[in-house]
């Protein structure tokens, strides 16, 4: 068995996608994985992966056309068992449609297509998302409509996903869906190293509600700032707000400006490394009220962590998480829902978070320890 995963990018900035790949990967025996990406060709990751990831070089547009793709599947597709299309909406799915159907049956990979959240309803039905919901609905009819339906299968993260993906678009017939889920690979051991980093980043050491991702819309980060402000003004002794991601766009430095004035929301940039890991283990909870998150990474590390987390039905595995008491679900995306939430976490005592943590813990053991998923993720494409 020989598999290739194809996707846009793995540079560690370009999102949870290239994540989601290295945790697929990363307990596997040498050899059996492979990756072609449309990175350019001298780029650094800053990061040491132990598997070959072959460089094909940035393409063209927002749509990644790159005929280099082309050429290079077509000379090296049949020499893997198992292809994997990771993410859609980019000529990468549809380069690797075309190339499959003109291989002879019998020489062709298994192909499946892993949408990683990109066939959600929120896309066509945000309000803010009309124009790129209208090219979605182009996009489908020309090429990802073909490429979706002549896949061997679709994989997805869990359950929550393959059933949203039903219902977004006419004319979705894929051959087989398979809820091959996904892991996160366990926190290291906590040590004051991580807390130190952590403190160095932040200026505070304790008493601390976490956001860590980025500063998007859709991630309701502009609501949980407005729900701590108030938050602050109808309690007293509240913990902190620690605000952890990239600071390099026009939305992040709005919600820099929202937040003004208000001492107790730190701003920290991107944390990496031990900085990361001591902002987890050092939190009261994680806070992440998204309007769409497919999966969400972070949110699970927080629980490997043993910390309670605070998230929204729009998240794909709050099933999961709520079933195994591992954290609490804002009823409606609200500042008044938001920010009575908070007020009950904040009565809570220190013994009750923790054993909410607790069971956060337990549930990342039971539905997204690495080894498991990375297994189950094998044993089910063989099944293909």
């Amino acid at each position: 068995m020989r598999v290739l995963h194809i996707t846009i990018s793995m540079h560690p900035k370009s999102g949870g996608v290239a994540q989601a790949i290295r945790n697929i990967i990363i307990n596997s025996p040498t050899g059996l994985h492979e990756v072609v990406c449309l990175d350019e060709l001298n780029v650094e990751y800053d990061m040491h992966d132990d598997f070959i990831i072959h460089k094909i070089g940035r393409g063209r547009t927002s749509f990644q056309y790159h005929p280099g793709l082309n050429s290079w599947l077509d000379r090296m597709l049949t020499g893997f068992t198992h292809a994997v299309v990771h993410g859609i909406w980019q000529y990468h799915n549809f380069a690797t449609y075309r190339v499959n159907k003109k291989i002879p049956q019998h020489k062709r990979p298994v192909l499946a297509i892993m949408p990683h959240g990109m066939l959600d309803p929120y896309f066509q039905k945000a309000s803010g998302r009309r124009l790129k919901a209208l090219r979605n609905d182009i996009v489908w009819a020309l090429t990802e409509k073909w490429a979706v339906n002549a896949a061997d299968a679709l994989l997805f993260t869990c359950e929550e996903e393959m059933l949203l993906a039903r219902s977004t678009f006419s004319h979705y017939k894929p051959r087989k869906e398979l809820n091959v889920g996904l892991g996160v690979m366990a926190p290291p051991i906590e040590n004051e190293n991580m807390h130190s980093a952590f403190f160095k980043e932040s200026g505070i050491s304790n008493n601390y509600w976490l956001f860590l991702g980025r500063l998007h819309p859709k991630k309701g980060i502009q609501i949980l700032i407005e729900s701590y402000k108030k938050l602050c003004h109808e309690m007293q002794d509240i913990p902190y707000l620690v605000v952890a991601g990239p600071l390099d766009d026009a939305f992040s430095l709005q919600m820099k400006e929202l937040a003004a004035g208000h001492s107790q929301i730190i701003f920290t940039g991107m944390l990496s490394g031990d900085a990361k890991w001591g902002a987890f283990y050092g939190c009261d909870a994680f806070i992440l009220p998204s309007f769409q998150e497919n999966f969400g990474i972070a949110i699970v590390e927080a629980m490997a962590c043993q910390k309670a987390v605070v998230i929204t039905r729009n998240i794909n595995i709050w099933r999961e998480i709520i079933t195994g008491g591992g954290g609490f679900l804002i009823d409606e995306q609200t500042v008044y829902s938001v920010c009575n939430l908070l007020k009950k976490i904040q009565l809570f005592s220190k013994l009750k978070l923790r054993e909410v943590g607790s069971k956060a813990s337990a549930t990342y053991l039971m539905n997204f320890n690495l080894e498991d998923c990375s297994k189950r993720f094998i044993s089910m494409l063989r099944s293909v």
